[in-house]
C-alpha cells in the first residue's frame, strides 16, 4: 500500500471513529401531579433513576432538571420552559417531559413508594434544539400485584415507558 493509501485510509478510520463514538444526549424532566402531598415523592425520584438507567444503559449521554412537584398546568409550564432551556443549554439532542399522576389518598401509607399510587404516566419528546414535539404517549399501569407493588415494581413499568421512547430518538 502506498503511503498516500495508508495515510487516507487512515484518515477514514479515524473519522469513523470519532463518528460512531459520539453518543446522542437526552434530558428528562420528571413533573409530579400528587393530591396527596406536594413534596417530591420518593417514587418520582424512582422514575428519573430507571429513565436514567435505561438510556444509559442504550449509550446515551443522560442528564434531567430535578423532579419537580406541580399543582396545575401553568406551573407545568414554568417547569417544562425552565428545563427546555437547560437542555439547549446542556446541548441536548432529545428533551423528554415526563408526568407522572399519582393517586394515594385512599392508601394506608400514602408517602410509600408503591407502583400502585401511580395513576398514570404521559411523556413528550421534544427535539432539544428546535423545541419541536416528536412524539408523546401515556402508561397507565396494569392491575398491580402485591409482589410488584414496590420499587421494583415501579423501575419496571418505567422500562416499559423508556422503551417507547427509545423507540422515537434510537
Amino acid at each position: 500500500m502506498s503511503r498516500r493509501k495508508y495515510i487516507l485510509f487512515t484518515i477514514i478510520l479515524v473519522a469513523l471513529a470519532v463518528a460512531s463514538s459520539h453518543a446522542a444526549v437526552i434530558s428528562f424532566q420528571v413533573i409530579q401531579h400528587d393530591n396527596t402531598q406536594s413534596e417530591v415523592r420518593a417514587s418520582s425520584h424512582v422514575i428519573e433513576n430507571a429513565l436514567f438507567d435505561y438510556f444509559f444503559d442504550k449509550g446515551f449521554i443522560v442528564t434531567n432538571s430535578p423532579a419537580a412537584s406541580s399543582e396545575d398546568e401553568y406551573e407545568d409550564k414554568t417547569i417544562y420552559y425552565r428545563s427546555m432551556a437547560e437542555a439547549k443549554l446542556g446541548k441536548c439532542e432529545w428533551f423528554v417531559v415526563i408526568v407522572a399522576d399519582f393517586q394515594a389518598n385512599i392508601s394506608p401509607n400514602p408517602s410509600g413508594i408503591y407502583l400502585s399510587h401511580i395513576k398514570k404516566v404521559d411523556w413528550t419528546v421534544y427535539n432539544a434544539t428546535t423545541g419541536a414535539q416528536i412524539s408523546s404517549g401515556t402508561r397507565t399501569p396494569a392491575k398491580v400485584s402485591n409482589r410488584l407493588d414496590n420499587e421494583h415494581g415501579i423501575s419496571s413499568f418505567v422500562a416499559e415507558i423508556a422503551q417507547d421512547i427509545y423507540q422515537t430518538v434510537k
